[in-house]
């Protein structure tokens, strides 16, 4: 189970020590996030925000929409409660994977990449970002977005971003919308043709 201390630029936790671009104070793991500053510029962008939640998230990816529905899956819950999520998401994105195939396309691999999170909260979450610079897949990122999950709280966030424009060009778009306690993430990245 991943877990982590920031204490600043400096970040301690079950992947190891590390130095990161941030100034933030707090603790973290799969079902909690405790914590102020501002987040590792590197993955999120010029992120201010302060957070004292528990929380469960659900994560898929794969090279097709249809994939991507029907690899996701809970992370972090203890077995039994995995288990039993598990099977209930199984059946409601399998339903869903069965209405994507009804799409022109969405079973084709195109070079399209999806991943994607959702995450259920009990607490407090306010955020504030701005993208303007590259992450840390090399994208160069930019986009706006905030958080205010309290209650019935939203949280709005688009971003978009290239690389390697004259090699092999790619593109990411990031889109997180969320309502009351619940947020859901999507990134996509897809490959285009090289640019002469």
């Amino acid at each position: 189970m991943p877990w982590g201390i920031n204490l600043g630029p400096v970040s301690v936790g079950s992947s190891g020590f590390d130095i990161k671009p941030q100034l933030k104070l707090g603790a973290e793991g799969d079902n909690f996030d405790v914590g102020f500053g501002v987040s590792d510029v590197r993955k999120h962008g010029w992120n201010l925000g302060a957070t004292a939640k528990w929380k469960e998230s659900f994560s898929g990816s794969g090279n097709t929409l249809v994939t991507f529905l029907e690899s996701i899956k809970a992370d972090g819950a203890s077995a039994e409660i995995s288990d039993l999520v598990n099977d209930i998401i199984r059946q409601n994105t399998r339903l869903m994977a069965d209405v994507a195939k009804l799409i022109p396309g969405a079973d084709v691999n195109t070079g399209t990449h999806f991943s994607g999170k959702m995450v259920a909260v009990t607490g407090m979450d306010l955020d504030g970002h701005v993208w303007c610079g590259w992450d840390d897949e090399g994208y160069l990122m930019q986009g706006v977005g905030a958080e205010i999950l309290v209650g019935k709280g939203v949280a709005v966030s688009v971003a978009a971003g290239a690389k390697d424009i004259h090699t092999q060009p790619s593109i990411k778009m990031i889109i997180c919308v969320g309502a009351g306690p619940v947020k859901g993430e999507v990134a996509c990245k897809v490959s285009l043709p090289k640019w002469r």
